[in-house]
């Protein structure tokens, strides 16, 4: 599985529908990861941390938590995309 953290929505939606062409099942999900939506366990899982605008120590904890997450639902390659 590929997990993916993007600052934004925009971001999240824009490599997603890369993978979703592609036919990989693609799920995106708000910060704080809440996997009791969408179907489990996709292909690609991205969070959107909506953590563009924050100030720097905010930013870092929602991806770094948001990475840990990632890392203990099975993903193997992760992604940080920032626009």
């Amino acid at each position: 599985m590929i997990g993916i953290v993007a600052d934004d929505i925009t971001g999240a939606n824009d490599i997603g529908i890369m993978f979703a062409k592609a036919e990989w099942q693609t799920d995106v999900f708000p910060y704080p990861l809440n996997t009791k939506m969408g179907t489990f366990p996709p292909n690609v899982l991205i969070v959107d941390t909506n953590s563009r605008l924050d100030p720097y120590e905010e930013a870092y904890e929602k991806v770094f938590e948001s990475t840990k997450n990632l890392q203990t639902l099975g993903c193997e390659h992760f992604f940080n995309k920032t626009c």
